[in-house]
């Protein structure tokens, strides 16, 4: 048929679809090595082909509250705050593109395809691999930091003059800070040595 045909001609084939679906259109990985062994598969599940959640549907910020994006993305003070953020999704699909060009090149070496599979939760997992280390090192070291950041200060959402009035700083290291207090024409902060590092600026 038509899609045999496209299989045959192609190099890559992407599928983003419930697990089994493609087992059910006939379009396993076995099926689809055997009609063009030379073609790289890449397949992209929420919580991956197999295991116990495999059977979630979604999008990919469904993988936000099990991945444990939810609760580091809250306020201390506060219950989940909820996100409209299309993450991992992106990410994924940037991951696959690598995954399929490695694939791609063994095939130039081998003559042979592959098949690709990427769990978005785990993508989440993969991120956050840094504070899962850190908690298990030091036990309620990690948490919800609301806008705060430990990779710069002053950083966060301010309240400004007026109602629902708000300022986004971001300020990553002491350059920026110098750069921040000429903008708000505090050339006084610039100079004071208490605040030139970050540790004297969260301290003040």
């Amino acid at each position: 048929g038509l899609i045999e045909e496209l299989i045959r001609r192609s190099d890559v084939l992407v599928e983003n679809l419930p697990p089994g679906t493609m087992e059910r259109l006939g379009l396993s990985w076995a099926e689809v090595s055997r009609i063009n062994p030379a073609i790289v598969m890449l397949s992209s599940q929420l919580m991956g082909a197999n295991g116990p959640w495999s059977e979630w549907k979604g999008y990919g910020a469904n993988t936000q509250p099990v991945g444990g994006l939810t609760h580091l993305w809250s306020f201390p003070d506060t219950g989940p705050v909820g996100s409209n953020v299309a993450f991992p999704d992106h990410v994924v699909g940037r991951l696959g593109t690598v995954a399929v060009l490695a694939a791609l090149l063994g095939r130039a070496r081998t003559g042979r395809g592959g098949h690709v599979e990427i769990a978005q939760v785990e993508v989440v997992l993969n991120f956050l691999a840094d504070r899962y280390l850190q908690e298990a090192l030091r036990p309620g070291s990690v948490g919800p930091r609301g806008n705060d950041s430990d990779r710069g200060f002053p950083w966060g959402v301010y309240p400004c003059a007026g109602d629902q009035r708000w300022c986004v700083v971001t300020c990553r290291d002491d350059a920026e800070w110098k750069r921040l207090a000429d903008a708000l024409g505090r050339p006084d902060w610039a100079a004071d040595p208490e605040l030139a590092t970050e540790a004297g600026r969260r301290a003040r």
